[in-house]
């Protein structure tokens, strides 16, 4: 087959993950808004056309306005549609009046949960911030909203979401992933069509099968966690590059490739 022949991904879905604007976790004197006019390059300087890009939360460190001011004020060099939801770093309020206003928000769980469209791929966005917790949680309400949302449409389905909804084997990290994960994961497993979970929150590119899919978390666009298995809860920072997830619907399958700057 030659070159001119293979057709595009029917879908080019790029996730960023936790850029904690307003933080130090960037290193060798660089800024947090470095670190994320960085990612903005590097996703601008993707050789493929980028349908949409999903920021899986922690988009600042403590939820001031001035930190949405600045991650907007980056965000807006992208050259694709982007849209945002909530980590345990975030304010539900500030965030709210930051949002693009073509990203749909369903008002009735209470929560900054809503859909979008990435080519052929159907994206969900779910909110697990939990006010003063490193937690996360999504409650009856917005689970009963998001099995609504899968039944009424059938095709591929990537959900969204900061937490980890299953434990990854890091000790600090598994004190503060999904609280109702069992609850989530009974919804997720009445619907087939739902490709993909993915989150961020650890700083770290995992994969696992749970539920009937595969969830994945996406590596941080600022600076990554150490990947700590001793029983000890510690976190700790490693030199490894930021990154992002770049996931390609391809031939019925999703592919994710990470790539780092």
């Amino acid at each position: 087959m030659r070159v001119s022949d293979i057709p595009r991904p029917a879908a080019v879905l790029v996730q960023l993950s936790d850029p904690h604007l307003g933080s130090r976790l960037a290193r060798d004197g660089v800024t947090a808004e470095d670190a994320l006019a960085r990612a903005v390059a590097a996703v601008n300087g993707l050789d493929i056309g980028v349908d949409l890009v999903v920021v899986t939360g922690d988009l600042t460190d403590h939820g001031h306005p001035a930190e949405y001011g600045a991650l907007v004020a980056g965000l807006d060099g992208l050259q694709a549609p982007y849209v945002l939801l909530p980590g345990n770093h975030d304010d539900r309020a500030a965030l709210r009046a930051v949002l693009p206003a073509t990203q749909s928000c369903d008002p009735g769980p209470g929560a900054i949960a809503g859909v979008a469209t990435a080519g052929a791929l159907r994206l969900v966005l779910l909110d697990s911030l939990v006010p003063g917790a490193d937690r996360g949680h999504l409650g009856a309400g917005q689970l009963a909203w998001l099995d609504t949302q899968l039944a009424g449409d059938r095709r591929p389905t990537v959900v969204a979401v900061h937490h980890p909804p299953l434990r990854i084997g890091h000790t600090g990290l598994d004190t503060m992933y999904l609280d109702d994960a069992d609850a989530f994961g009974a919804v997720i497993e009445r619907h087939g069509h739902v490709e993909r979970v993915i989150c961020g929150h650890g700083h770290r590119s995992i994969a696992a099968r749970w539920r009937g899919t595969t969830v994945t978390m996406a590596p941080s666009s600022i600076r990554q966690f150490a990947p700590t298995f001793a029983p000890e809860f510690s976190f700790s920072r490693t030199d490894d590059a930021p990154a992002m997830a770049v996931h390609l619907w391809l031939d019925g399958s999703l592919v994710t490739h990470i790539v780092s700057w």
